[in-house]
């Protein structure tokens, strides 16, 4: 049995309260899922050292992402916010809808 690294991260550690996370049940495609769920968990593309497609020379790091896709006016919040993307994750209902007709809406 192998131990987990030591620069592992739960995904309970994300979110500011101690929940399910939404992203785990809220209706989403199995790639838009796993997209949160790498951006959650600080795994960008392949565990390698990466460069920027648009910007050779610069490494790709969550915060050079947030700056390069231009994160913050895509997503309509200030320049405050560090991580914009995981503001908004955070955001989102901390438990399924239990009424018939508002499940329906989903």
């Amino acid at each position: 049995m192998q131990s987990a690294p030591t620069n592992s991260k739960l995904i309970s550690v994300c979110r500011p309260t101690v929940s399910l996370d939404p992203i785990l049940w809220l209706p989403m495609t199995r790639e838009e899922r796993s997209r949160c769920l790498r951006w959650r968990l600080g795994w960008l593309p392949s565990g390698n050292t990466t460069y920027c497609i648009r910007h050779p020379s610069a490494l790709l790091t969550k915060t050079h992402s947030i700056q390069c896709l231009n994160m913050h006016s895509r997503l309509q919040q200030p320049q405050q916010i560090d991580d914009p993307l995981s503001y908004l994750l955070n955001q989102l209902p901390n438990h399924p809808p239990r009424q018939p007709t508002i499940k329906r809406q989903w």
